[in-house]
Formats: structure tokens, C-alpha cells, sequence
């Protein structure tokens, strides 16, 4: 049987040759894969720029690398150990900083939960989140200012963009001599806070330019730009950077006694909504390089880990099977996991290769169910190879975690209960977690930068984003993040499967929230896809109320299909939801949407419904781009509609999708 994953041209032996000749199956796929497991590519891509460090240089500078709370737990960040690694073999002094992890080992681990990002963003971190920080970031200040570095470094994110500004304003009032540089995605973002202390902002891949700036500062070259980006059309060789430099932290802090590591970096794909494509170009390390590296910490560190931070690891597949094969052969006993995209080249002996060498979990980029959307999207994805790569790594003890958002431009109902029935439809994997959101306009995306061309509008309706048909604003997403969030909570109360899985939303399962009452003997696993029309109450008036009082149907649909005759209350309150869901995922400012949806299905199918909605559109919360359109000028937009009906559905439906 023929591996589509080997079926590429390669040069080889005369002997290998004729053997591809005599046997273009199974022969042909072994001479190949012997190949590849000895050390995947033997030359390293062409066009990559080298990095040039000036080893054994006496240099008078020191240099202090920090990051800031709050980020992850789990593993050492590579981003620091990068540049302390870099900083180090150019023969600087160096005093490389984890706070976050010393924060997190002392303080209220919660914060450190994905539910609690929002409150580092906002205001709740002054009031609620640095006071009990306040002595470890003390402390640290202390430690720097003993160092009295003439460059300080920090990584920036969303989420420490607050404490990284409360220490640089420390530093300079401290040490009112030293440069801070600033790295990291939230200098991409364009709500840059603390700008007035930086003087120099690097946005992109940044081992380069910091090099660079180093070098120049040491010499006493002015440099007067403080926004320093990198050349995009210029790819660095990740094989000419020395190892990453762990040695200041304590790896016993973290939650996984291992480290990062990256096989690329950029991504092959053009997903729409993703930044990647803009951010680098894609390239790939050499399997033997990697494997090199993993190995030197494994002995030097012993390691049990590796958290893989790539965009995604198997950009290349012969590539990543050529690494796991490596580790196999040089028994290098790790576990390890990253990012992926689903493949169905991935086929079961592919899997097992992995399972082999220690993978234990991988993070795919489901997004949607919908095949329309993902084509819209342009993720290159067959809907049937996101359930196969999962039910496979399921098969071979792996345990996978997805991705999904609601709410891209030209998603439709149909489209969103696509999505529910596939989650439904894969809820007895072993997945560790399903990770939701709403779609967001990200800075230097496909969907950001030409927007006009995916529908959508250049102003905003409650300080959000909206499609120029008024069918998908931040009202229609709210109810199908919270839509997506019920069936969440109940695939997992309904899972046949004894691996662990976490709960996404726990908070969700409140009275306040909703009650879902079904008798568990009703559930089935695969659900089907269906042609369903879900415009059921028909209504006059503006486009954004026709479509939004149409918006829950898809819930209650996939829910009458999954665990059969149901009784359900779901409720929509601006207080209760921006406690649980975020503020970002609902109406801004003065805006909100309330509602209260009751409904009941009986084991033949009849249903009765008892809708109450409420929009609200405070004038104050969109510009006058759309005055006009939904209002007068000074005008609030208001909408309230009780609706009650009755009806009969089938649970075996006639209208499947092929």
C-alpha cells in the first residue's frame, strides 16, 4: 500500500534506484523512509540568512533579559533563553529574568487560568492582580537594579503588557541611563501601553536586529529609530543559532520538567484569520540539528519534555517523521507535543511513528466544522481529515487538544451547527481540551487589511466588528460562542471515553446561565450533517433583527439530533456573561443584549418554543459610518420581541449532506 506522505522524488543510490523501479509500493515507501530516518534533508534550505555572533569579543556592556507576568506555566520560555543564549555567545554579561514563573510559584495560581486572561488587560490587574505580585516584582526590581544593566530586554504580550510597564517605569526612574528593548506579538498589535519608556521597539523575528543593536550600542553608534521591524523577505537560519540558555532558571518551578524547542518557524498554510502569513515566511530546521539540540538538553538539563512552539510541526512531514525516527534511534526517552494541522496524509503507520518517539499530544487548528467556512478561510482542509486525524491519534493512545472560533466573515447558521455536530461527532477522543472563541479582526491578517473583500464593514455596531449584511455582528457571535459553549459542557458529560478532557466553560453550567434536562439513554454519537433551513420565525424589519431572533436554532436543532428529547432554558444577561465569557465577546460600553429562549421537545418531536430577546445599540457605541443605517443621528437602536410557536421536527432527518 502507497504512503502518500513518501511519494516525492529523491535522489538516491543506483541500487535504491532500482528498487524504486522494480516495486513503486511498499519497496519504494521502505528505501525512502530508511533515508529519512538516518537525517531527514542533509543541506539546509536555500535563501536562509545565517545569524553572525562575534564570539570570544571582550565586551563592556551587560544586559538584563526579563519576562513579565503573566504567561504560561507549563514550560521555560524559549524567547528568553533564545536571547540569553544570544546576549551570552556574543560575550555580553547577562542576567536573564523568569518573573512571571516566580510570581505564579507565589501567588494565586487562578490568575494564571484562561479564564483570568481578560483581568491582566484591564484595570482588575491594578486593582485586584499586582497587589499580591507587588513583593516578587519588588524583589526582581531589586535584583536588576544590583545588576545595573545598560540594556534591558523585555518579552511583550496582551498579557503582561501592564507589569512589563509598571518595571520599565521602575527601571528608569532607578537606572534612568539604561536602553530598554522591547520584543514580543504585542508590539504587532497596535495598543502598545508604556511606549514612553521604551526606546527601541523590535517587532518580528527579533535575534537579528538584536544582535545588531548590541553591537552598536558597544561601539557607541547612535541609533535613532525606536521602531525597528524585521525584513520579512529575509528568512534567518534557525540552524546557525546556538542552543537556547536555560541555566537561570529553575526548571522545578514549572509545571512540566522539560523545555521548548522549535523544528520551523512560519507556516505553509494562508488561513485568512491568521497572522502567520504575514508575520515570517516559513522554514524548517534540519532533523539532525534539532535532534542535536533536544539531546543536549536531555543530557545536560535532564529533561522528561519538550513543548514545540512552532506555528505548526509538521509543515514538513517526511521531516517530523525523519525527527521522531531520531529519537527512537538515539533513545532519547522525552515526551513531547506541539502544534499541527490536521492531514490526512497522516495515516496510522505515520501515527504510530510519533507515538513511538514519546509525541503525547498534539494542538490542531480545527476552527469550524463547516467545510464553506474552512474554503473561505483557505485552511486547505478537508473537514473528513480533521475527524480522522483525531479518531486516529485517538486509536494510537495520543492524546490531540483543537481550536475552533465562531463568528468568520460568511459563516452562516448552517455553518455553526456544522461545527457543533463535528465536535459532537468527536467527543469520545482522547482530547485534553477544545478551545473557543469569537472571530477577531487581528492586526496584519487577511481579514484585517482586506476587510472590504470578506463582507466587512468599515465602521463597528457596539464598538465591534460587523459584516455589511448586518448577519454576523458581535450579537449574532455572543450567541454562538454561548451556543457552542452548551454543547461543549454536554459532549463531555456524554463522553464514552475514560481519558481525561478538560472543560472549557465550567462556569457555564449555572442556572444563570441555562438548564438542559435529557434522559442520557437518548444520546447518539454520530450525529449527521444536515441541509437544514433555519429561518423559522419570520419577521419584518432591520437585517440585524431578522437574523438575530433566528440565531439559537442551530442549538436547538443539533441538541434534538444529539440527545433527543430535551427541555432547555438559556438566558443572556450583559453581567452574567461578561463574568464568564470576557467583554471582548460581547456588546462594548454601553450596548448590550438580553434575552431568555424556552424550549421543549417531546420524544415525537414536537417542539414549543417561548422567545423573549432584547438588543440595545447605544448611540455613543458605533461612529457615524453607519448612521442611517440602523438609526437617526443622536439615536439609541432598540429592539425587543416576545415570540412563542410550535412545531415538529424529525430526528432522523432527509436532508443530509452527502
Amino acid at each position: 500500500m502507497s504512503n502518500k506522505i513518501f511519494d516525492i522524488k529523491a535522489e538516491a543510490t543506483p541500487d535504491l534506484a532500482k528498487t524504486v523501479v522494480a516495486d513503486p509500493g511498499g519497496a519504494r515507501d521502505a528505501a525512502m523512509l530508511k533515508l529519512l530516518q538516518k537525517s531527514g534533508r542533509s543541506k539546509a534550505q536555500k535563501n536562509l540568512s545565517p545569524v553572525v555572533i562575534n564570539h570570544n569579543v571582550t565586551r563592556k556592556l551587560k544586559v538584563a533579559l526579563a519576562l513579565m507576568p503573566q504567561w504560561g506555566s507549563h514550560i521555560p520560555p524559549y524567547n528568553l533563553a533564545r536571547i540569553t543564549a544570544l546576549s551570552r555567545a556574543s560575550g555580553f554579561n547577562t542576567l536573564s529574568c523568569d518573573i512571571n514563573i516566580a510570581c505564579y510559584a507565589q501567588g494565586n495560581a487562578e490568575h494564571w487560568n484562561n479564564y483570568s486572561e481578560w483581568k491582566w488587560t484591564n484595570n482588575v490587574y491594578h486593582t485586584e492582580i499586582h497587589p499580591q505580585l507587588a513583593p516578587v516584582l519588588e524583589e526582581y526590581l531589586e535584583k536588576i537594579v544590583a545588576f545595573a544593566p545598560d540594556v534591558m530586554g523585555f518579552s511583550l504580550y496582551n498579557t503582561n503588557n501592564k507589569s512589563t510597564t509598571w518595571m520599565m517605569q521602575q527601571i528608569k526612574s532607578r537606572l534612568p541611563g539604561v536602553k530598554i528593548i522591547v520584543g514580543g506579538p504585542q508590539t504587532l498589535s497596535g495598543n502598545l501601553q508604556g511606549e514612553e519608556y521604551m526606546d527601541h521597539v523590535v517587532m518580528g523575528e527579533g535575534e537579528a536586529i538584536f544582535l545588531d543593536l548590541m553591537d552598536k550600542f558597544e561601539a557607541g553608534t547612535p541609533v535613532t529609530e525606536k521602531f525597528l521591524q524585521h525584513d520579512k523577505s529575509i528568512r534567518i537560519d534557525l540552524d546557525s543559532l546556538p542552543y537556547p540558555d536555560y541555566t537561570d532558571m529553575d526548571i522545578s518551578l514549572y509545571n512540566e520538567n522539560g523545555v521548548s524547542a522549535e523544528l520551523s518557524r512560519g507556516c505553509i498554510a494562508k488561513c485568512q484569520f491568521c497572522s502567520e502569513t504575514t508575520f515570517w515566511r516559513y522554514r524548517q530546521r534540519l532533523a539532525n540539528n534539532i535532534l542535536d539540540e533536544i539531546q543536549h538538553q536531555y543530557d545536560t538539563l535532564g529533561i522528561k519534555f519538550v513543548w514545540f512552539i512552532d506555528s505548526l510541526v509538521n509543515g514538513n512531514l517526511a521531516e517530523l517523521r525523519a525527527f521522531a525516527q531520531g529519537l527512537i534511534d538515539r533513545n532519547i526517552h522525552i515526551g513531547w507535543m506541539g502544534y499541527a494541522r490536521c492531514d490526512e496524509r497522516m495515516d496510522d503507520e505515520y501515527i504510530q511513528v510519533l507515538k513511538q518517539s514519546g509525541c503525547t499530544m498534539l494542538s490542531f487548528g480545527a476552527e469550524s466544522g463547516s467545510q464553506h467556512v474552512l474554503d473561505i478561510m483557505k485552511k486547505n482542509v478537508n473537514r473528513d481529515a480533521i475527524e480522522q486525524n483525531l479518531k486516529g491519534f485517538t486509536a494510537a493512545g495520543i492524546t490531540s487538544h483543537t481550536n475552533w472560533f465562531v463568528g468568520f466573515p460568511g459563516e452562516r447558521p448552517v455553518d455553526l451547527a456544522d461545527t457543533m455536530t463535528l465536535m459532537w461527532r468527536t467527543r469520545n477522543c482522547m482530547l485534553w481540551g477544545r478551545s473557543t472563541g469569537t472571530c477577531q479582526l487581528t492586526k496584519d491578517t487577511p481579514i484585517q487589511t482586506d476587510s472590504a473583500k470578506f463582507g466587512i464593514a468599515s465602521g463597528y455596531v457596539a464598538n465591534q466588528w460587523y459584516s455589511t449584511d448586518f448577519k454576523n455582528t458581535i450579537i449574532h457571535r455572543l450567541i454562538r460562542y454561548k451556543s457552542i459553549n452548551v454543547i461543549l459542557n454536554h459532549l463531555i458529560k456524554n463522553r464514552d471515553s475514560e481519558s481525561d478532557t478538560m472543560n472549557e466553560r465550567p462556569g457555564m453550567e449555572k442556572p444563570e446561565h441555562y438548564e438542559l434536562t435529557y434522559d442520557p439513554a437518548n444520546v447518539v454519537t454520530d450525529i449527521p450533517y444536515e441541509k437544514f433551513d433555519y429561518d423559522i420565525i419570520k419577521i419584518d424589519g432591520h437585517p440585524l433583527n431578522v437574523s438575530v431572533v433566528n440565531e439559537i436554532w442551530p442549538l436547538l436543532r443539533v441538541l434534538w439530533l444529539a440527545v433527543g428529547p430535551y427541555k432547555l432554558a438559556l438566558h443572556f444577561d450583559p453581567k452574567v456573561d461578561t463574568d464568564e465569557l470576557g467583554a471582548y465577546n460581547l456588546p462594548k460600553v454601553n450596548s448590550y443584549y438580553k434575552a431568555d429562549y424556552n424550549f421543549e421537545i417531546d420524544t415525537d418531536g414536537n417542539w414549543s418554543a417561548d422567545f423573549d430577546h432584547e438588543i440595545f445599540i447605544h448611540s455613543t457605541d458605533y461612529p457615524p459610518g453607519v448612521v442611517g443605517e440602523i438609526h437617526q443621528v443622536g439615536e439609541e437602536f432598540k429592539f425587543s420581541m416576545p415570540w412563542q410557536g410550535q412545531g415538529h421536527w424529525i430526528r432522523t432527518p432527509t436532508t443530509l449532506i452527502p
